[in-house]
């Protein structure tokens, strides 16, 4: 399969992904002339939410490319390529793949929602929660083991969360002082008169742009972030319950979660033209006409201001772009690399939105950004909680995997006769010393690429496994930058490693 040189990879991974968190928030603020000729800001989670299936559904036709490019090299070099991906894939796993895109959708639109009340990075941080229930449900329902270890991340990030989020308020009602008196959210949320709401709904920020976000609405969307990292937790965990056995490349996968996110979003967005946002509960910030979404006045929108739609379409593409950029750069490293990278993303995000409200970026005479005040201080506390969790939790999965390893090695060698083997020499693949650490990034060799060869122990080496620990980073762009999964980040192997010790 083709794939990008590390450098590539890596600088795609951070630019990308920085840019897809920063736009996800930066669009609301954007103002545009609607259905009605008014000029109201661009407040729709959920055409954004329809859009990034759309940039996802983009992997299908990258793969079949792709796959023609490699069998086309592979007639010349390795005659038996296209029979021994055959042999792998079954098509059946496109109709699978519509029960974990269900929970991928559910999760996105309560992130997409939640951003409307906080700033970009309180809303990277707060995915931080999605570590707890991984692990809550990798022990529940996968009889996960954890090591002492993975303990005292998820306290760390428990205690990263909290600051994270007591900074975001307090920081909130620093810059609402200075701004003036916050609107109450909650009561325009029932009101009619759509200008109105989306003007109020917009003045948000945790930190930026003067607040005008009241306490409750501030908890609301750290709340609905957090409940969608717990559906993006339950979805890793059904991944690798009912699916682990498919073998699928990751970008079938990321397709056809796309295709069945598009196909559902285009229902969903049918009965949200008709839906009062009322009717709710007031969660969710009326569309003009009071309905849930108005897809007429969004294409308006995009119709008649050139930036909304240049904005949107450099969206898409960054969507896409992440994506295939991080399947890259777990195929060259370690799953570990990849999350410290997930991490400098989040850091990244925050920069950009002080440069773009220090540097006076404004849309409908509003700051688009954050800014720095006396809490800011606290939220970086926060953050270096979360890096820590991140790392020591990686570091127990580590552990739990070269111990099970090891025990499946003494296994296979009292089966077979032979002397147990030493725990020193538990490393074969990983090349000893490289896997020890969590903190060094490990080059692959021929990473996950389609060789032909029939030992199946290296299956998991060839063809992405449909499982959590591959997924976590390779669909949307709402994944986890913290959480590591209630699978090992070490993979398909560890996983089957673990599995074996436990049944032995």
């Amino acid at each position: 399969m083709v794939q990008l040189s590390w450098v590539t990879s890596v600088a795609g991974l951070l630019v990308f992904g920085t840019a897809t968190s920063v736009i996800s928030k930066a669009v609301y603020g954007l103002h545009g002339e609607g259905l009605h000729g008014d000029v109201h800001p661009f407040i729709k989670p959920w055409f954004m939410v329809f859009l990034m299936f759309v940039a996802m559904s983009v992997c299908l036709p990258t793969y079949f490319v792709a796959n023609w490019l490699a069998t086309k090299i592979a007639r010349r070099r390795h005659r038996t390529l296209l029979e021994h991906q055959k042999r792998h894939f079954e098509w059946s796993v496109a109709f699978w793949i519509g029960a974990p895109a269900a929970f991928d959708l559910i999760a996105t639109i309560l992130m997409n929602l939640g951003l409307i009340f906080v700033s970009a990075s309180v809303y990277q941080m707060m995915r931080g929660a999605e570590m707890l229930f991984a692990a809550l449900f990798g022990v529940t329902f996968l009889r996960r083991r954890l090591a002492l270890e993975n303990y005292l991340g998820i306290l760390l990030a428990i205690i990263g969360i909290f600051i994270v989020g007591l900074a975001s308020v307090l920081g909130n009602e620093e810059d609402n002082k200075k701004g003036g008196t916050p609107h109450n959210g909650n009561n325009n949320h029932h009101h009619h008169h759509d200008d109105d709401n989306a003007t109020v709904i917009m003045r948000h920020g945790g930190g930026g742009g003067g607040g005008g976000v009241s306490v409750e609405q501030q908890l609301l969307g750290m709340g609905l972030i957090v409940l969608s990292q717990m559906v993006q937790a339950a979805q890793l965990t059904f991944e690798e319950h009912f699916l682990d056995h498919f073998q699928v490349n990751a970008l079938l996968v990321v397709g056809f979660e796309g295709v069945w996110g598009i196909v559902i979003m285009t229902l969903l967005l049918v009965c949200m033209q008709y839906t009062p946002a009322a009717d709710l509960g007031g969660l969710i910030p009326a569309d003009v006409g009071g309905v849930v979404e108005n897809t007429q006045d969004t294409l308006r929108m995009l119709s008649t201001t050139p930036l909304i739609a240049i904005v949107v379409v450099v969206q898409a593409v960054s969507l896409y772009a992440y994506n295939f950029t991080g399947m890259s750069v777990t195929g060259h490293f370690s799953a570990i690399f990849r999350t410290v990278l997930e991490t400098l993303r989040t850091l990244f995000v925050w920069m950009v939105d002080l440069v773009l409200f220090y540097a006076h970026v404004q849309s409908g005479g509003k700051p688009l950004g954050e800014s720095w005040n006396s809490y800011s201080v606290l939220q970086l506390v926060g953050f270096f909680c979360l890096v820590a969790a991140t790392l020591v939790y990686a570091r127990g999965d580590v552990k739990t995997v070269e111990i099970a390893a090891v025990n499946e090695r003494r296994r296979r060698s009292l089966d077979s006769g032979l002397a147990p083997v030493k725990e020193e020499e538990s490393d074969e693949e990983g090349g000893g010393d490289d896997e020890s650490s969590p903190f060094i990034p490990r080059l692959v060799s021929a990473p996950r690429s389609l060789v032909n060869d029939d030992d199946d122990d290296d299956e998991h080496d060839m063809i992405y496994s449909l499982s959590a620990s591959d997924l976590v980073y390779s669909t949307s762009a709402g994944k986890s930058s913290y959480g590591l999964s209630a699978a090992s980040p070490s993979g398909g192997r560890a996983r089957s490693a673990l599995r074996d010790d436990e049944n032995s």
